[in-house]
């Protein structure tokens, strides 16, 4: 009976031990508690503010790039605009040049034409006059008076003596400028009445003149070039207009590249410089009322 109290006043003592352990744990597990929420409300905030910074930045890139693409666009615009415009002067420019150069053309070719009837009456004035001039010859060519009764071929030019060698009508013969020599079987004479690097220029009182080669005349064309019209050849390179023929077939009067002209005989070729190049135009025949003609540059 005397240890009952002990008995009572221990059991209440462990009771109390473990009220006291149950609150603690109890409180504990609500601190551990309350942190974990506060630790998850903080990150809750965090990636929302970051999410939210995120987006703005992602809002700012997109709105830049929008702005760059604008000013790319526009400069762009500008660019070609301008490109457009020089483009279009520049073409102006060349069609202005080939517009002023075909009139230029055709202004000399109508000059050249009008022309044809008046070198017709001079030649038939010169037929009457007491001496008559081959056109410039060079060596290689001849000048033949009187229908063909006087071929005077041009064998060399001496420019240091200021002679030509001359073989008329099969008879050789050394002539300086100013002088003349007779005719074998013909009432005629031949002289030079110049001579230059060009070449030179043989006179007759035997009548009309023209230049020929020595060689037979080769056979009228097939296909060729009238007279007034104008020939591309060598690629644009030769531009030629055709100012008149012979009638014998013998020659033809041409304009190479410009308005001057020059009587070219049928079967021979000529050499021009164009720019760097050097050209060859050579006269194929003449008769049927054209000319042949082939002309290539190098």
């Amino acid at each position: 009976m005397q240890n009952q109290p002990l008995l009572i006043a221990g059991g209440s003592l462990l009771i109390g031990v473990m009220l006291a352990v149950a609150v603690s744990e109890s409180r504990a597990k609500s601190r551990v508690s309350a942190a974990l929420e506060r630790v998850q409300e903080s990150s809750a905030a965090t990636l929302a503010e970051t999410t939210e910074s995120m987006n703005a930045r992602i809002d700012t890139l997109e709105a830049s790039l929008g702005e760059s693409a604008a000013t790319v666009n526009a400069s762009i615009e500008e660019k070609l605009a301008v490109l457009q415009e020089e483009v279009g002067s520049r073409i102006d420019a060349v069609a202005d040049a080939a517009t002023s150069q075909a009139q230029e053309w055709e202004a000399a070719l109508s000059a050249l034409s009008s022309t044809q009837d008046g070198d017709t009456s001079a030649m038939q004035n010169d037929a009457t006059s007491d001496l008559q001039t081959s056109d410039v010859l060079g060596v290689g060519q001849t000048a033949i008076f009187a229908d063909g009764a006087v071929r005077a071929f041009v064998s060399a030019m001496d420019l240091d003596t200021s002679t030509a060698k001359l073989s008329v009508n099969g008879a050789g013969m050394s002539v300086g400028i100013g002088e003349t020599a007779a005719v074998e079987g013909a009432d005629c004479v031949v002289g030079i009445a110049s001579l230059d690097a060009e070449g030179v220029t043989v006179a007759s009182d035997c009548g009309m003149s023209v230049t020929a080669e020595a060689a037979d005349v080769p056979p009228a064309p097939d296909t060729g070039f009238k007279p007034g019209g104008l020939a591309i050849l060598a690629d644009g390179a030769l531009r030629v207009f055709v100012s008149g023929l012979a009638d014998d077939g013998s020659s033809a009067r041409i304009a190479i590249n410009g308005v001057e002209t020059q009587t070219v005989a049928s079967g021979t070729s000529i050499e021009v410089s164009v720019g760097e190049q050097t050209c060859q135009l050579a006269v194929t025949g003449v008769g049927n009322g054209m000319v042949g003609m082939d002309g290539n540059c190098s």
